[in-house]
């Protein structure tokens, strides 16, 4: 699926690039879920336009805004992320328990983690996060979870 394309990685990409890539993913979603993608068609049309006012006069403050308006809309609607809540995993930044490329996780610490398992509802930007369980210590022994 060429849906790839995500709103921070956007951001850094010329207009013409990121013109593109949403078109790719506005066709994509209309080609996948059809009934289910109902805006699709109306997404395009307004890429359209947008690609229209950029061929004129190129991509000023106003574009670059609306580009990004009908990105977050059209990615939005992707019927994969229609529900409520998403249950999300928090750590600290400077210990995301994550392996380097070259190995595997088998060589991540076996404790050390400040774990937070968190709610993101509803599932949007500005969507609100609060907190579910938060570790007690900085190990990943479930007895150490506390319930908020």
């Amino acid at each position: 699926m060429a849906l790839a394309i995500t709103l921070a990685s956007a951001q850094g990409e010329e207009p013409a690039g990121q013109l593109k890539s949403l078109r790719l993913a506005i066709e994509d979603l209309t080609t996948t879920f059809g009934a289910r993608y109902p805006q699709g068609k109306a997404f395009a049309g307004r890429l359209s336009e947008l690609e229209g006012r950029m061929a004129a006069n190129g991509g000023n403050q106003e574009f670059t805004d609306a580009l990004a308006k009908l990105r977050s809309d059209a990615l939005l609607a992707n019927p994969l992320l229609d529900f409520e809540r998403l249950l999300l995993v928090e750590r600290d930044a400077n210990k995301l328990g994550l392996p380097q490329n070259w190995e595997g996780n088998s060589s991540l610490p076996r404790d050390g983690f400040n774990n937070r398992i968190a709610v993101l509802s509803p599932v949007r930007p500005n969507g609100e996060v609060r907190p579910l369980f938060k570790s007690l210590t900085h190990s990943h022994s479930s007895s150490d979870l506390l319930l908020q």
